[in-house]
């Protein structure tokens, strides 16, 4: 999947086959009101989730277009949203410094958890019992998915340069194109 950036605040899917000379629009999402900053899809292939600078995630039927999901809860802007290993739950991180887990069918708020730091990485054990929530300069940490009980912290992530946040250019949209 390739992006591309556009004026308006919709997400566009385009397939791009190899010797082709023209590129056809399949569909366009419209939702969000805000820049979108992270764009994730589904273990299956179905739905595509996307998260933007006011807090929201959106969930979309890949093949229909249609909106599934609203998840609302993070007072800022999302950058990571992962689906759990067994599809049942979806893992969203933001700059509000918290990381949540949602019902993927409803969309109901399942557990939340307050960082005190910037995050960099969200990750599932995998056995999908525990989330591992790595932060900058602080030490990780160990959450069990079912009781929101923190298990354990470990060394810290040096900060990385490469990972700096760069808002020379306001994204939007993004265009997904079928490759």
């Amino acid at each position: 999947l390739n992006n591309i950036t556009d004026n308006e605040h919709d997400v566009w899917l385009r397939p791009v086959r190899q010797f082709k000379e023209s590129i056809g629009l399949v569909q366009t999402l419209v939702g969000h009101n805000s820049r979108i900053n992270i764009l994730s899809g589904s273990n299956d292939g179905r739905c595509l989730f996307s998260g933007s600078d006011e807090g929201e995630i959106l969930v979309w039927n890949i093949e229909t277009g249609e909106q599934l999901l609203k998840l609302i809860g993070h007072t800022a802007a999302v950058h990571i949203i992962n689906e759990g290993l067994n599809g049942k739950y979806i893992i969203s991180a933001s700059e509000d410094k918290t990381v949540k887990i949602w019902d993927k069918k409803t969309g109901n708020l399942q557990s939340s958890f307050n960082c005190e730091d910037k995050i960099a990485s969200v990750r599932e054990s995998q056995d999908g019992k525990y989330i591992i929530i790595e932060k900058y300069e602080k030490p990780s940490s160990t959450y069990e998915v079912e009781t929101g009980q923190l298990i354990n912290q470990n060394l810290g992530l040096e900060d990385d340069a490469n990972l700096e946040e760069n808002d020379s250019e306001e994204d939007l949209s993004i265009n997904l194109i079928d490759i």
